[in-house]
Order: C-alpha cells, then sequence, then structure tokens
C-alpha cells in the first residue's frame, strides 16, 4: 500500500465492484487530480505495469479472493484511465481492511494408506463483461484425513463468448482440468495415491 502511494484510500467491503456510480467507498474523488496525474500515456501504462504487478504477488501466492479483481485490472493496463485508478484504489482499500486474512494449510505427515483426495472446484460468471465474455474461475485443494490444503487457483477471462451459462461452466472445466493436470503431475512424481474429484455447480454441464 505505501509503494503504490495511497495509504490514504478509505476501507472497502469487497474487492470490485459492479457499475462505477455504485461505488462509495472513496469519498471526495478528485476527478480532475487524477486525470493530471495518471495520463497521458505512457506514462500512466507504466504505473500501471508497476501496481498491477505488485499486486500479482499476492494474488498468486495467499490471497485468492483478489485475483479476479487484480485480473481485471491487468487487462487495462495499456489503455489505463481514470476509471481503472478508481478501480485500483477500491481494491488497495479492501487489502487495507482485510489484511488479517491468509491461507491456512492444514496437513500432517503422508502415511500410506491415508486416502487423499484432489478436489478440483469449477465455476463461472457467464458474460459478466462488457463485451459478454465470461470469466473462468477454478481451486485445487488437496483434502484427506487432517489434510486441508489450498494448492492452487485461477481467474481467467474466457477467450470466446459463451452462448449460455452451461457453455461457459463448461469452458471453465476445461480450464480447471488444464490446472488439475499439472497437480496430478506433481503427485504422481512423488507416488502419491489420490482419487480426483469435480465440483461444479452446473448439471447441465457435467
Amino acid at each position: 500500500i505505501r509503494d503504490i502511494g495511497v495509504t490514504g484510500v478509505q476501507t472497502c467491503a469487497l474487492p470490485i465492484y459492479g457499475k462505477v456510480k455504485e461505488r462509495t467507498c472513496i469519498p471526495n474523488y478528485n476527478e480532475r487530480a487524477l486525470e493530471k496525474t495518471y495520463t497521458p500515456e505512457p506514462k500512466a501504462e507504466k504505473y500501471a505495469r508497476k501496481w498491477v504487478g505488485t499486486l500479482m504477488y499476492p494474488a498468486r501466492g495467499t490471497r485468492a479472493d483478489i485475483t479476479s479483481a487484480t485480473n481485471r485490472l491487468a487487462r487495462r493496463v495499456s489503455r489505463w484511465d481514470v476509471e481503472d485508478t478508481k478501480r485500483l484504489e477500491e481494491l488497495i482499500g479492501y487489502l487495507k481492511g482485510t489484511q488479517g486474512l491468509e491461507v491456512h494449510i492444514d496437513a500432517i505427515p503422508f502415511q500410506k494408506g491415508v486416502p487423499l483426495e484432489l478436489a478440483v472446484f469449477s465455476d463461472s460468471d457467464h458474460a459478466s463483461a462488457n463485451d459478454r465474455h465470461s470469466q473462468s474461475g477454478s481451486a485445487v485443494m488437496l483434502i484427506g484425513d487432517g489434510t486441508r490444503a489450498p494448492l492452487t487457483w485461477i481467474s481467467r477471462r474466457q477467450t470466446s463468448v459463451s452462448l449460455s451459462s452451461t457453455e461457459a461452466e463448461v469452458a471453465a472445466i476445461v480450464e480447471s482440468l488444464r490446472v488439475y493436470d499439472e497437480i496430478l503431475e506433481v503427485c504422481t512424481a512423488l507416488q502419491l495415491d489420490v482419487k480426483s474429484t469435480l465440483y461444479v455447480d452446473n448439471d447441465a454441464a457435467l
């Protein structure tokens, strides 16, 4: 927060909001000052890349809850504007108010015969973007007797436009299974006997 230079932002309840007019967590916003500070290009792009790059580290390492918001900001670095700065400060405000959140890993030493499960959670947000592209989200956890550990998580914009929520869910499942395959290769190399379960909230997609 100090590095980005927005220590004075107000805390926010959510990492990202929908419509700009609905955002109320940054009162007394000085539009003119922002336009002077963050434009024109390429200066804005240079700093945007630095800010988003800084946020990528916690998003990939310990803060799965900001992955989607960081992903959306990353797609804007080449055309950064005042609204993107608002979204950035909202995300920083959310981090400021949730500094106590952390990833919990419960694990016991591996023992032969103890069942382990690779749980793959997949979901999508159908046509959530203005261009009708959907967002895929997935997480892979290792679950067992006394073991509950998140291994990885992603939030990515789908490359094609889905015509239905079921189609968006199928695309998200494909993306999730790609991530799962990488984890399964590691488990195989470690000679871990694991079963796999895919969790999806759309019966038609299955």
